[in-house]
């Protein structure tokens, strides 16, 4: 029996009552996010050629699109209508535990683009993998302080 996705949902209760929810299915094993199940087209931003990174070891042919642009399309699609400053009553579900907060849109957007993009495939999010499976903020200062030991240990700064 393959194991099931670990789901995390981003309910977004604007100041109009009206609501959004993203729900985001990670893979158990990689932590990488797992596509939508009716995914729209990718929008022409989303193609490794419109915009790679200068250090991105992917190739066009093994990646034709970038892997963060492509998990936080749909959120952009959906997340056009917010203003960054509009206020909006946040509730974060896992598992284990549900998370709830007055927060800007902005705050709440940067959170849930941090999730996919670090699930996203990209090489260099990699190492955010275990922080997008526990992406809180308690657990956040003991994955960020552990990785500042990591990296200058094993001269990795840039």
């Amino acid at each position: 029996m393959e194991p099931q996705p670990l789901l995390i949902e981003y309910s977004f209760r604007l100041q109009d009552n009206s609501k959004e929810l993203f729900t985001v299915r990670l893979d158990p094993q990689t932590l990488e996010t797992l596509p939508e199940a009716k995914a729209e087209p990718l929008p022409h931003w989303t193609k490794l050629s419109f915009s790679q990174c200068a250090s991105c070891p992917l190739t066009e042919a093994s990646s034709p699109h970038c892997p963060a642009a492509v998990n936080i399309a749909p959120i952009v699609r959906r997340g056009e209508k917010l203003l960054s400053f509009d206020v909006l009553d946040l509730q974060v579900t896992t598992a284990e535990r549900v998370i709830s907060q007055k927060t800007t849109a902005q705050r709440a957007l940067c959170s849930l683009m941090g999730l996919v993009i670090a699930g996203s495939g990209c090489p260099h999010t990699a190492l955010f993998k275990p922080m997008a499976r526990w992406h809180f903020n308690k657990n956040l200062f003991v994955g960020s302080h552990a990785l500042s030991i990591y990296f200058p240990s094993n001269n990795l700064w840039p």
